[in-house]
């Protein structure tokens, strides 16, 4: 495993546990459920770490700064 990749989902799973509210396209805020991402299907580029799983992306986390965009 990358070490990019581990930050990626230790920033995923604290971000998700803090409890943030997330807005969907429905207009409503829901609360983000931890879902593990895969590393076979996650990709880890120069800029961005894009965490999925079979369900999916999961989101896009900014290497340089620690930011998980959804």
């Amino acid at each position: 495993m990358s070490k990019k990749y581990l930050d990626a989902v230790s920033a995923f799973a604290e971000f998700c546990k803090n409890g943030t509210p997330v807005m969907c396209a429905d207009g409503k805020e829901h609360m983000l459920v931890y879902n593990q991402p895969s590393e076979a299907e996650s990709v880890v580029g120069r800029k961005y770490v894009y965490l999925r799983n079979c369900n999916g992306d999961l989101c896009r986390y900014v290497i340089r700064t620690g930011e998980i965009i959804l």
